[in-house]
């Protein structure tokens, strides 16, 4: 289990290791994170003992505050879900309708480093369609998109991370 720290990910392979850059307590008020979500901004700003520092979002892979997990990708951060099989993120957001309400959606990609796509049946065909059993597993257990983030308890993983590997094992 990782400790409760804040940093930032340089790489993929960083947060693969759990190597944080300017790492320190989750806690503690010498290292600041700054990702300028609300502006969009290209850049983090990183506070650390009175000094600051900036890097570009596409030069780093993403930062980690107090137990959550994220990457950037596209100038936004999105929260590491779960990383077995493949990637699944959540980003929370203000959304307008009938009056603006905050609202998660949630993501995939196949590694890391790949494309983020929304967390759809088709868009997970398509990312994986070379992997046939899953595909048609897709459609006869979950019918719809809103039961993909489904939790198992009992196995103590999403149920489209446990189809997943059922299907690579089929295969």
């Amino acid at each position: 289990m990782v400790a409760s720290t804040k940093g930032i990910y340089r790489t993929q392979d960083d947060f693969n290791q759990h190597r944080l850059l300017f790492e320190a307590p989750a806690s503690s008020h010498k290292v600041t994170i700054r990702t300028h979500e609300f502006m969009g901004a290209p850049h983090v700003t990183i506070d650390s003992g009175g000094q600051k520092y900036y890097f570009l979002k596409v030069e780093l892979f993403g930062y980690r505050d107090g137990k959550r997990d994220f990457r950037f990708f596209d100038n936004q951060a999105f929260q590491i879900i779960d990383t077995a099989g493949f990637y699944i993120y959540a980003r929370t957001g203000l959304e307008n309708g009938k009056g603006t309400h905050i609202s998660t959606k949630y993501y995939f990609s196949k590694t890391g480093s790949d494309y983020i796509s929304e967390l759809t049946i088709p868009n997970l065909k398509a990312a994986f369609s070379e992997k046939t059993a899953f595909c048609y597993a897709l459609d006869c257990q979950f019918g719809h998109n809103g039961r993909l983030l489904e939790y198992d308890y009992q196995l103590k993983c999403y149920k489209v991370k446990h189809l997943f590997k059922n299907a690579e094992a089929a295969q």
